[in-house]
């Protein structure tokens, strides 16, 4: 595996000796009983998820190194430690001896994104081709400091209409997929946003918030199509994970223009704007969750921003308004009764959303200031 750099080549030692390196998580028997020889521990409680353990040695006079993981993530970061320790001295490829027991304080490392859009602009296949290329330097970068998140700001779910529209999505797969191979998830961004998927007779009554786009709760037939390509696509990318948004629009006195819902969303779901928040995730996730049976989920909420939620809301809701965003979001609110109101609609929303939704799936928040988070 070359990690981001060249392979190196196998060659014998001046006395035909064979150094072994040995790689491999603690579920392998070779790798145990070679942790033993060298006097070194490595098991799945210890060090732990992603961890791993790397001892330079001999076993019965062969010069042996030995990079085990606790698991198969740990055994690769074994080996990026291990990449770091190969230098050059004096024209020659040498090994720095060692142990190391290494573990992450934190689970979850996703300080990266990958700009898709970027593919999505080209206008040729080679200029595509070079800026995947790119894209996956990226990659062996975020791999080399076992980065193993990474944001995608776009995603391609539209099905293959035209060469172009082929290519587009063939690099971003490779991209992703290329992620993958890394130990690297994906986390793609989506939305309900079903225009294209709804009949004229319901993009009538649908809401719009800019021009092109609609959104719908009751239009179901439409949302399932949506998911169902936004499935193939995750699926295809082996994206690692999916946050699924709202429609973003009204601020804390009208979340996603509900009140212009058309009227058979009024007669499907009448005042229950979280009714009809969770049967859309529900929907959306269960599709997706057939295709990608172990993609983590997000449902990321609107309002974006958790304030309202704070205990002095109802007191400062126009001076925390400043800390936002957008001071739109608190337009509109003029005294406490109607704060105090605000506070327990959006909480009440909450609450029934994180009941209803399994619990390996996250209601996520987008937006707060650096201080808070």
């Amino acid at each position: 595996l070359a990690l981001g750099s060249q392979a190196l080549p196998v060659v014998r030692t001046p006395d035909g000796s064979v150094p072994r390196i040995v790689i491999g998580s603690c579920g392998s028997p070779l790798s145990q009983r070679v942790a033993e020889l060298l006097d070194v521990k490595v098991s799945p409680e210890s060090p732990g998820e992603q961890g791993y353990t790397s001892a330079c040695g001999e076993v019965n006079g062969v010069p042996t190194v030995l990079a085990a993981g606790s698991d198969s993530q740990g055994a690769l970061y074994a080996c990026i430690t291990l990449c770091r320790l190969i230098q050059s001295v004096n024209g020659k490829v040498c090994l720095l001896s060692s142990r190391v027991r290494d573990w992450p304080d934190f689970k979850i490392r996703c300080n990266s994104s990958l700009n898709l859009r970027l593919i999505r602009s080209c206008r040729n296949t080679e200029t595509m081709a070079r800026i995947a290329d790119d894209l996956k330097r990226q990659i062996d970068f975020c791999l080399r400091h076992k980065i193993n998140y990474v944001n995608t700001n776009a995603y391609w779910a539209q099905s293959a209409s035209d060469e172009r529209t082929r290519e587009i999505r063939r690099h971003m797969l490779e991209v992703c997929r290329y992620a993958r191979s890394r130990g690297i998830r994906t986390r793609a961004i989506g939305n309900t946003e079903i225009g294209s998927y709804l009949t004229p007779a319901q993009k009538e009554h649908a809401v719009v918030r800019s021009p092109g786009t609609s959104f719908a709760w009751s239009a179901l037939d439409a949302h399932r199509r949506h998911a169902r390509d936004l499935a193939a696509y995750l699926r295809d990318a082996r994206v690692g994970v999916f946050a699924l948004h709202p429609v973003d629009s009204g601020g804390y006195l009208d979340p996603e223009t509900w009140s212009r819902r058309s009227p058979a969303c009024r007669a499907m779901y009448g005042d229950d704007r979280a009714k009809a928040s969770l049967e859309q995730f529900r929907l959306y996730f269960d599709i997706i969750r057939e295709q990608c049976p172990e993609i983590e989920l997000e449902a990321v909420s609107y309002p974006y921003h958790y304030q309202f939620a704070m205990p002095e809301f109802v007191e400062q809701a126009q001076t925390m308004g400043a800390d936002m965003p957008s001071m739109g979001w608190v337009r509109g609110i003029e005294d406490e009764p109607m704060a105090r109101q605000v506070q327990k609609d959006l909480c009440d929303y909450h609450r029934y959303l994180g009941a209803g939704l399994p619990r390996d799936i996250s209601v996520t928040f987008r937006e707060a200031g650096r201080d808070i988070f």
